[in-house]
């Protein structure tokens, strides 16, 4: 069992990352289909024009990028630990799917639906979505249920995603309203749309506050648990609950964005701990948190400059990036659970 490296290691790791993210959250001011210099953006309050490029488009971007980015790093965080499965996350387990759907469903029937509203359907649905997964996996044995959970979450998803077009095919208007939501796009939304989330990311920070202390504790068995005063249930609700809040969140701003919840934490328990989760959540969510607010930025960076000038969406660029790397997490962990069968 490896051990977490030494304090000296990780801050440094803690500072280059965070420096990482200060230069990246610039430069998402700087950058994109107009450029602007270090010095324009300090005259930005003279020019009628730039400080609308500025309050309208770059700081909306530079403010839900890292926020939605570190929210779904620590929903994966939550929920791989839950389950002990290093592929459980938002997107493989089809909380975004379920969320996503109740948004297109809820824009089907109402079109001019606010976006408070939204925002609570995407909770409840990611809620509801969590709570059958965990039901699901409490139906067999442990061993079986946990390795069966990602392909369970998959097809799922692929209902969920089935119905939504169905939807869009059925409502051209909503095709079109919906179109560029579903692909986890940053460019284009508002402060509004960020100040509407926010509410939901605060209780989901106080619910981990509350919890903090007892998160290591999902890696005993329930009657350990019990053991030191402890409900494993209650403390399993609760960590849904902010899972939830978090995926809702994020997809009731930019839609579903894949593959950060799922790779992120597995790259943060590698760099903070060598791979041992067993040494507590303490560094793991932090590091989880900012790599992940860097790596969505950075995403929504690229996706500037893919088709420049045109944008595309976050959303495809962590895809494209996400795939080959969920396909190796995949592949190790069949061969893992080929050889302990």
């Amino acid at each position: 069992m490896s051990a977490s490296r030494p304090r000296g290691q990780l801050s440094w790791l803690w500072v280059a990352l965070g420096l990482g993210l200060g230069l990246a959250l610039v430069a998402s001011l700087l950058l994109g289909y107009r450029s602007l210099s270090p010095a324009a953006l300090l005259g930005w309050s003279q020019d009628l024009t730039l400080r609308h490029l500025i309050l309208e488009y770059r700081l909306p971007r530079m403010l839900i990028a890292p926020v939605c980015g570190a929210a779904l790093a620590v929903s994966g965080c939550l929920l791989q630990s839950l389950t002990r499965n290093p592929l459980a996350a938002p997107d493989v387990l089809g909380v975004n799917a379920a969320a996503s759907f109740c948004v297109v469903l809820a824009l089907f029937i109402q079109p001019d639906l606010g976006l408070g509203w939204l925002n609570g359907l995407a909770f409840v649905a990611a809620l509801a979505m969590t709570r059958l997964l965990l039901w699901l996996l409490g139906r067999e044995g442990a061993r079986h249920s946990l390795l069966r959970l990602p392909l369970l979450g998959s097809v799922l998803a692929m209902l969920f995603a089935a119905l939504t077009q169905t939807l869009n095919t059925l409502d051209p208007a909503t095709q079109d309203q919906a179109l560029s939501w579903l692909t986890g796009n940053i460019a284009g939304r508002s402060l509004r749309q960020f100040w509407a989330a926010l509410p939901w990311l605060l209780l989901a920070v106080v619910g981990l506050w509350r919890l903090w202390g007892k998160l290591d504790l999902f890696y005993l068995g329930d009657a350990q648990i019990r053991t030191l005063g402890q409900d494993p249930d209650t403390l399993r609700r609760q960590a849904v609950l902010i899972s939830s809040l978090l995926v809702a969140a994020v997809v009731g701003v930019i839609g579903p964005i894949g593959f950060i919840g799922l790779l992120v934490p597995r790259m943060a328990l590698r760099l903070s701990t060598n791979g041992n989760s067993a040494s507590g959540h303490r560094h793991w969510l932090p590091l989880a948190a900012l790599l992940g607010a860097l790596l969505l930025t950075l995403a929504d960076l690229l996706a500037r400059f893919i088709y420049y000038p045109e944008d595309i969406p976050a959303g495809v660029v962590t895809a494209l990036l996400g795939g080959p790397a969920f396909l190796f997490l995949l592949y190790r962990q069949r061969g893992r659970a080929d050889g302990a069968g």
